[in-house]
C-alpha cells in the first residue's frame, strides 16, 4: 500500500491481482486509500469517519465500475459527510498522484471549417480550428490558454494562442478560431501533425499543463490504377517464368509508403508453387509471394490487403511511378 509511483491509464481495464509494471492493480486503488487514511488520522480525524466515507462512498454503485469513479464518488461523499473537513482535500491529493482523477479541464477533438470552396486543406490556404473546453470541477478554472504549434516547415498559427480570463464550474465554451496558415510551397498529401497545449490554474491542482496531438493532410488524395491482362501462360517447373511489363505514364509523385498496391488475377492449379515479384521501374525487386500462398487454386486478390507480401512495400517510398513496371512470376514445383 506504498506504491507511489503507480500510474492509472484510464484507457486499460484493471482485473483483480493482475500484474503491470512495477505493481499490482490492487496497488493502484489501496495505495491512495491508505495513505489518505494516514495522513488524516495523522491530523487527529478519526479512523471511523475514514472507514464511513469509504463505505458509504460504495453503496449503489452497478457493475462495470472504473477506478475513477470510484476516486469520483469517493470525492463526492468526502464532500457530502465532512464539508469543514480535510477529508476530501487529502483523498484528492492522493488521487491526482496516481492520475486517478480526471483533469479539471478537458479538451474535446478539433473542429476545422473554412477549407475552401473544395472542402480541402490546399497548399497556400488556410483553415480555422477551434476546441471545445469543459470545467468538468466544481471550481472555477482561471489564467485558461490554448496555443497550437508545429514543426512542419511552412506551416503557421494565427490568432495563437487563445485565451480566457474564467470557465466557471460545470460551463463549457468553444473557442474562438486559430487559424493554419500553409504555405504554397508544402507539397500536396504532406501530413501536418501539430499539438493543443492547454494551460489554466485550478485552486485544487495549481498550474496544469497537457497536450492533445492532431493532423490534418493538405490535398486530397486522388486514386488512380494502370491495368494490364496479357493472358500469359505460367510454364510447370520453370525457375525463369514470365514477366509482364506496365508502363505509367506522366506520373509526377512519387510512391508513399501508403499509397500503392498490387492486384493480380492468375489462373494456376496450385498457388503454393508460385514464386511472384513486382519490379519498379527504378529496378528494386520486392518478392511478393515465394511459395506462401498456402496451396489453393488461383490467386486473385491484393498485396497488400487480401494477402500480405513476402517483402514489405516499404522500399519503394520514394521512388518514381513513372516508368516501366513489371511482375514477374515463377513456377517452383517440386
Amino acid at each position: 500500500m506504498d506504491r507511489l509511483d503507480a500510474r492509472y491509464d484510464p484507457d486499460q481495464s484493471y482485473g483483480a491481482h493482475q500484474a503491470f509494471t512495477g505493481f499490482v492493480a490492487d496497488e493502484l486503488w489501496s495505495t491512495p486509500l491508505f495513505q489518505a487514511m494516514t495522513t488524516l488520522v495523522g491530523q487527529g480525524v478519526p479512523k471511523s469517519e475514514v472507514d464511513t466515507l469509504v463505505i458509504e462512498s460504495h453503496f449503489g454503485l452497478g457493475a462495470g465500475v472504473t477506478m475513477r469513479d470510484l476516486a469520483l464518488v469517493t470525492l463526492q461523499a468526502a464532500r457530502t459527510l465532512y464539508p469543514d473537513g480535510a477529508h476530501e482535500s487529502v483523498f484528492r491529493t492522493n488521487f491526482n498522484r496516481h492520475g486517478l482523477l480526471p483533469a479539471s479541464l478537458s479538451l474535446s477533438e478539433p473542429t476545422l471549417s473554412n477549407l475552401g470552396d473544395d472542402g480541402v486543406l490546399d497548399p497556400g490556404e488556410f483553415a480555422d480550428i477551434s476546441f471545445g473546453l469543459q470545467n468538468n470541477s466544481t471550481e472555477t478554472v482561471t489564467n485558461v490558454s490554448l496555443i497550437l504549434s508545429t514543426g512542419v516547415s511552412g506551416v503557421s498559427f494565427n490568432n495563437n494562442p487563445y485565451t480566457v480570463d474564467s470557465i466557471a464550474p460545470a460551463q463549457g465554451l468553444t473557442s474562438t478560431a486559430i487559424v493554419m496558415q500553409v504555405e504554397e510551397s508544402v507539397a500536396c498529401d504532406t501530413l501536418i501533425n501539430y499539438s493543443a497545449s492547454l494551460n489554466y490554474d485550478s485552486p485544487t491542482d495549481g498550474n496544469v499543463s497537457l497536450s492533445v496531438l492532431s493532423e490534418i493532410r493538405v490535398g486530397e488524395r486522388v486514386w488512380g490504377q494502370q491495368l494490364d491482362s496479357p493472358a500469359l501462360a505460367v510454364p510447370d517447373n520453370d525457375v525463369v517464368g514470365v514477366e509482364d511489363a506496365l508502363t505509367a505514364i506522366n506520373q509526377p509523385q512519387t510512391v508513399g509508403l501508403d499509397n500503392i498496391r498490387v492486384f493480380v488475377d492468375i489462373g494456376h492449379s496450385y498457388n503454393g508453387d508460385l514464386v511472384i515479384a513486382l519490379i519498379s521501374p527504378a529496378g528494386t525487386e520486392v518478392i511478393l509471394a515465394n511459395r506462401t500462398l498456402g496451396g489453393f487454386n488461383g490467386v486473385e486478390g491484393f498485396f497488400p490487403g487480401d494477402f500480405d507480401p513476402q517483402e514489405s512495400l516499404a522500399v519503394l517510398n520514394g521512388e518514381p511511378l513513372s516508368g516501366v513496371w513489371r511482375l514477374r512470376i515463377a513456377d517452383l514445383a517440386v
